[in-house]
């Protein structure tokens, strides 16, 4: 399990403490979120890298998994942030749709799995639906379950112009949220230093 990072100290009259929970994707080693974790760490107070199978997954396991860590933090006193790549983003919807929205939340959501991927639908064809992820990211009317979340979650979505895996999804233009475009693949997007230090402000700014 990867230990959460403490951040600086702050003043007393900060009273919620900020814990950014970092949802990774299919396959996806958490050394590859290091980078990310390590460029959070010097705002916010714990930054986590979630502990989760990193492929095939219980799906509703993740989901619950995640929600409940979400609700016992926030039951503390504590403000959760969630960042999120790839199908971490499809665990991460799922959590919060299944969370109260009379709080309100913010998610970062960088290179999301919403449309189907057409990487997926390759490889679901070629019978890995034993994979719990591929049925998933290959359907698009089921990669793009709560695509569009209520109106309590700020969010802030980051596409890769380069992405060979995911393509961007037509969202319900909302106040709550904003779309950025990067050059960047699929991977290269999580360690980009421009998106790095645009999560951090998204997530800083009240």
């Amino acid at each position: 399990m990867v230990e959460p990072i403490t951040g600086p100290h702050r003043s007393m009259e900060q009273t919620s403490t900020r814990r950014v929970l970092i949802v990774g994707g299919f396959c996806e080693h958490p050394a590859l979120l290091m980078p990310l974790r390590y460029a959070l760490s010097k705002d916010f107070d714990r930054v986590e890298i979630w502990n989760d199978a990193i492929v095939c997954r219980n799906l509703d396991n993740s989901v619950i998994k995640l929600r409940d860590a979400i609700q016992g933090h926030e039951n503390h006193g504590e403000t959760v942030l969630l960042v999120t790549h790839s199908f971490g983003d499809w665990i991460a919807r799922q959590a919060l749709l299944e969370l109260s929205d009379h709080r309100e939340r913010k998610l970062v959501s960088i290179a999301p799995i919403m449309a189907a991927s057409p990487i997926a639908k390759i490889l679901n064809l070629a019978c890995t639906h034993w994979i719990s992820e591929v049925p998933v990211m290959a359907d698009v009317a089921r990669a793009s379950v709560a695509a569009d979340l209520n109106r309590s979650v700020w969010r802030l979505i980051f596409w890769g112009t380069l992405d060979l895996w995911v393509r961007p999804y037509p969202l319900t233009p909302s106040p709550h949220l904003e779309v950025r475009h990067v050059l960047a693949t699929h991977l290269s997007i999580v360690m980009n230093r421009s998106v790095q230090r645009e999560v951090a402000k998204f997530l800083t700014d009240t």
